[in-house]
Parts: structure tokens; sequence; C-alpha cells
């Protein structure tokens, strides 16, 4: 019968050896990684370690932590394990949001009315306001992004005051944490299914599906939104100035896919563009554009990933007219 700790088992299973950063922003320059963290874990057993004890320690961001009464300071790619050393509350939830939506992206969870259906896709129909920025409307995948980046960019955010650090504990206590709990149901018969043949012939002991049982509407807080991407999240990475909404880059699709996906872009004029894909590491695997000059208008760019091992990659757009620069991140997933 399985259990909390196979559904975890099953998820890396899919990312393979290079695992996943499950909180903050991997940075892809040195320079950068010296100066911010995001949480990094390569095994299941490193996360299930995180949440051995309940976290207590106050809401704060990737900035530091407390050891013998020392501060110490955070950067690069962060093993967070140990609870008593890592013990904070917006780590704690904001790690397990982030794996269930990875968890329904690599379909270890699914709708079991509609497998299609992604709990990231879902819309949050509460209303509710993250230092300074009104969240009702997004999708709970694009939340966890600008969560993502507060934790790594906090400085750029809002100050360490103890009035950021309560908003950010109501954001976990009335927003993340029930999400995080609400769909959870009992683990029967009903409630999951185990591959066999993907348990004999591949040889892989965590090949389970959890049944999503629980509807947006019983659960609250959030609604289904068939065929709408949702409001978007501007201006999420520190240094840039917010840009009209014809710059945008999108959720690319499909996603997950294996082995190719279609990025798209828009931009409001003719302007430089640079297009690459990183590993969680932060090393760049793939350059689809660099400086190259593009009309206004909205182009797609397919991506082949055949040579590439399963797991979570980043797509970074880069791009400046005459008037501004910009500069957006997002995660996809390549399941083989």
């Amino acid at each position: 019968k399985p259990n909390i700790g196979t559904v975890l088992e099953a998820v890396f299973k899919k990312l393979g050896k290079s695992g996943a950063t499950l909180l903050g922003v991997p940075q892809t320059v040195k320079d950068s990684a010296k100066k911010y963290g995001w949480l990094y874990y390569k095994k299941a057993a490193e996360l299930g370690a995180f949440y051995s004890v309940s976290h207590t320690g106050t809401a704060h961001p990737i900035d530091y932590i407390i050891t013998n009464g020392k501060i110490k300071y955070l950067s690069k790619a962060i093993k967070a394990s140990n609870p008593l050393t890592y013990n904070n509350k917006a780590w704690e939830q904001g790690v397990l949001f982030n794996f269930n939506i990875l968890a329904s992206d690599t379909n270890v969870t699914v709708d079991a009315n509609n497998p299609g259906k992604r709990f990231g896709d879902l819309i949050l129909d509460t209303t509710f306001t993250l230092l300074g920025r009104s969240i009702k409307g997004n999708t709970l995948r694009q939340i966890a992004t600008y969560f993502d980046s507060i934790n790594t960019y906090y400085k750029q955010f809002h100050d360490t005051s103890e009035a950021t650090y309560a908003n950010v504990d109501d954001y976990i206590r009335y927003i993340i944490k029930p999400l995080n709990e609400r769909f959870s149901t009992t683990f029967d018969s009903t409630t999951y299914s185990v591959d066999s043949l993907g348990v004999v012939v591949s040889k892989n002991p965590f090949a389970i599906k959890l049944l999503g049982v629980k509807t947006a509407s019983q659960v609250g807080l959030v609604r289904e939104a068939p065929g709408s991407k949702g409001s978007t999240l501007n201006n999420l990475n520190p240094g840039y100035q917010e840009i009209p909404a014809m710059i945008s880059l999108e959720q690319n699709y499909p996603n997950p896919f294996n082995p190719t996906t279609t990025l798209v872009f828009s931009l409001r004029e003719e302007a430089t563009v640079s297009l690459k894909i990183y590993n969680v590491l932060g090393e760049e695997v793939s350059t689809l554009l660099h400086n190259e000059s593009m009309s206004e208008g909205t182009h797609e760019i397919q991506f082949d990933a055949s040579r590439l091992s399963s797991g979570v990659y980043f797509y970074r757009l880069t791009s400046s007219d005459e008037n501004k620069s910009f500069i957006d991140v997002k995660k996809m997933l390549l399941v083989k």
C-alpha cells in the first residue's frame, strides 16, 4: 500500500538524477549565485527529511538562518533537509506547494474525471494582497512563481520588517497551507492506482497515481477556468520596469512534453531577443535565439529536447527595444 513517501519517490523517479528546485529562482550567473539562494533537492529522502517535524519558525525569505545564535547568510543551491536548522513556515508550505504543482505536472496526482487538468492551472478565487500585489484571479502556478521570486529576490520586493513577515505569514496560513491540505484524502483502492506493468517491466517500484476526488468548488479558495490562462503577474523580476501587455513570455505547450514543445513570446515592436534554456543547476543547455532582431507580434519557437534527460528546465527570454528592457523566466518539464 502506497504512502506519502511513495508519492515523493514517484515524482523524483520521473525527474531523474537532476532533481528539482522547489522554492526560489535558480541563478544562471555565478555572481548572482553568490548573492541569492534557492532550495534544491536531488532525492526524495532529502525532501522527506524536511518534513520530519512541523515547522514553527518565522515565515521569512531565503536570506539567512540562525545557528547557535549566529546569523548565517544563504546563497546558491540550498539542500534544506534538516527542519531544525531550516525551521521556517514559509519554506515548509512554499516547497510543498511547488511540489504539489510538480506532482500534478508529472501525472503522479491526477484528476480522476479529467486527467488533462493540472493543479497549477486552477485560479485563485479569494481576495489576498501579497507584498502590495493583489493575487486574486491568477493561476496557482503564477502565484507560486511570484512567491519563488519573493523568496530569492527579497531585497527587491520588501524590507525585513515585522509587518512584512506578518503579511507572508498570513499568506501561508490563509492561502498556501489550506491549498496544500484541502485536496488531501486517505490512501485506499479508490484514491490510487498502481501501474503493475510499470512496476514489473520498467522495474519502477513507484509507478503509482493518486486519483483526485475533490472538486475546486468543494475545496474553496479556487475555481476552474477551462480554456483560460488567467491573468498575468507582471514585473516579477527585480531591476526591470513594468512592461506593457504586448511584451510577454507564455507558458510552453505542451507541458509536460516529450521531446518537443513550443515557446511563445510577444513583442510590442521590433526588439533584440535572446531565448535560452537552462537546467536546474543554472547551466545553459540550449540557445534558441541569441541577440536576434525580431519584428513586433507573436512568435513561436520550437524546442527539441531529444538529447536532454527528463527533468525540470527553465527558459529565459531577454529583449530590448528603444524604450525598455524585459526579462522573464518560466519552468517547463521534460518527461521521457
